[in-house]
């Protein structure tokens, strides 16, 4: 069974946009921050430990507009108990967000899933339909035509962020394409590092 299943009724014929989740639209802490928005308790080693949240600057209205023209999809490394209680915090209806993945989707060895594989058919869409955006190249190291990288999310960096705001009319720009990885590389630089291979030496996404 696809790990996606089929699209919504609200998103059938969209493209797929996924979302890595730490890094990339939060930053997580496991000390008291002044910018954190939420917090909780979660496993850690077999031990309870608080997290404190913070939420990149216009995540929600970034998520509100995108998934009025993408089918939105968040992906992280996280265990699917971590996973959901970011689901419970930042978008519990899913209003915006049509599915969350976590750790246990991504592919590795048996012991360590440490990367996502957009070939493997359990996602059940087509590659030229899909975007990943992450802070990790290797994250998705096995679709990099397919990719956005951005600078990594950190509660030092929240006041003066601006990387959701400048990737959302970006994104609007390439959605209509008939295969989006083209349409990717030919985004204007150095505004973005859309990724062929690591060869290609471009810029992040300044925030």
């Amino acid at each position: 069974m696809a790990q996606l299943g089929e699209q919504r009724v609200g998103d059938r014929g969209k493209p797929t946009l996924i979302l890595d989740l730490d890094g990339t639209l939060i930053a997580t802490s496991r000390q008291a921050s002044l910018h954190a928005c939420f917090d909780f308790v979660v496993e850690f080693d077999s031990e309870e430990q608080p997290v404190w949240v913070s939420k990149r600057p216009g995540l929600e209205d970034f998520l509100r507009q995108a998934s009025e023209i993408y089918e939105v999809v968040v992906f992280s490394l996280g265990r699917k108990s971590y996973v959901e209680k970011m689901r419970e915090a930042i978008d519990p209806s899913g209003l915006f967000v049509a599915t969350w993945l976590a750790r246990d989707s991504c592919s590795g060895s048996s012991e360590i899933k440490d990367y996502k594989d957009l070939n493997s058919p359990k996602l059940g869409r087509e590659l030229r339909k899909v975007v990943w955006v992450d802070d990790f190249r290797d994250s998705f190291k096995m679709n990099l035509e397919s990719g956005i990288v951005v600078p990594m999310f950190r509660n030092s960096s929240r006041d003066d962020d601006r990387v959701l705001f400048d990737l959302l009319p970006l994104l609007k720009r390439i959605a209509g394409e008939d295969d989006l990885r083209p349409a990717l590389l030919a985004l204007p630089l150095p505004t973005l590092e859309s990724n062929l291979a690591k060869a290609i030496s471009r810029p992040k996404l300044t925030s």
